[in-house]
């Protein structure tokens, strides 16, 4: 009888224990590493990949002043557009030298891992991308 109250004592503090462990606090942050998905469909760090990758935040893309994407994109080095009716949403991207005679079906386009690149290797419609809820942009 003695050893009951003893191990009620013992079996309540196992239940204490995980919920005291629980408690974080809220205001912490988790700052996770940028991921870029290869043409190899690997996820891997941005600064590891065996690629020229270049990233652009939502807040280097509102500093840029831009109001499309072809005019985030226009201001990179390795990227051209061209527009043979002057109209930017069926502009033509010439990536990195890939473009040339047909650029329509070289350079791959996703929006949130959708293929936006359209069957008939027609340019895709770069206005359907609204600026505002872009937060990264991956070339």
């Amino acid at each position: 009888m003695k050893k009951f109250p003893f191990l009620i004592l013992i079996f309540s503090l196992f239940l204490i224990l995980p919920v005291h462990a629980q408690k974080t606090s809220e205001d912490e942050s988790v700052r996770m590493d940028e991921i870029v998905v290869t043409a190899t469909r690997d996820a891997q760090e941005a600064r590891r990949a065996p690629a020229n990758v270049t990233v652009i935040t939502a807040e280097e893309i509102e500093r840029s002043g831009a109001t499309t994407v072809v005019e985030v994109l226009d201001k990179l080095e390795s990227i051209r557009f061209r527009s043979y009716s002057g109209n930017a949403s069926q502009a033509v991207i010439d990536m990195r030298g890939f473009g040339g005679e047909n650029p329509y079906g070289k350079t791959l386009i996703l929006l949130d891992g959708r293929r936006l690149n359209r069957t008939d290797m027609a340019s895709i419609n770069w206005l359907q991308m609204s600026i505002n809820s872009i937060e990264t942009i991956e070339v």
